[in-house]
């Protein structure tokens, strides 16, 4: 499995479909039918992938979801998609730093190719793999290894009788 990811929508038959399309992206897909349980699963210990809501979540409502989201010190950076009716006031969620809105209808492989794409940019964007950060260590620890011995020949004849 790649990662967890969040569903919540008050509709079963979205929520189901939207589980089945991002599970076969090879995500464990956490569902939610109320904002009580969206909320209850964002402090998932292993960490999120991605959060999708729907516009529609009561008590708390998908906005108030998305306020405590920004807030928490793990899910604050967790991207979130809103899926929405064409309706919907954008602003109050953009000021929040969220900007990945699907209007109905949509297809569920679409979210779960952007949830992919999304991961890929922030794993593209974060702390590079421990495999990479040694082969750059020892690359400097060669170079420097390298000056070393090139300083040597340069400054030894200098300092101890070259001709």
């Amino acid at each position: 499995m790649r990662g967890a990811v969040i569903v919540a929508s008050p509709d079963s038959g979205e929520k189901e479909a939207m589980i089945k399309g991002v599970h076969n992206y090879g995500y464990e897909v956490l569902g939610a039918s109320t904002g009580a349980e969206a909320v209850e699963l964002i402090h998932h210990p292993k960490g999120l992938t991605a959060i999708v809501l729907s516009s529609g979540l009561t008590l708390p409502s998908t906005l108030d979801i998305c306020k405590e989201i920004k807030a928490g010190k793990r899910s604050g950076k967790v991207p979130v998609f809103i899926l929405e009716n064409a309706a919907l006031d954008r602003k109050p969620y953009a000021d929040l730093g969220i900007n990945k809105f699907f209007v109905r209808p949509f297809s569920t492989g679409t979210i779960a190719r952007e949830i992919h794409e999304t991961e890929k940019v922030a794993g593209a964007l974060g702390t590079p793999p421990k495999k990479i950060v040694q082969q750059f260590f020892w690359v400097a620890i060669l170079l420097g290894v390298g000056a070393i011995i090139l300083a040597i020949f340069i400054f030894y004849p200098l300092f101890f009788g070259g001709k």
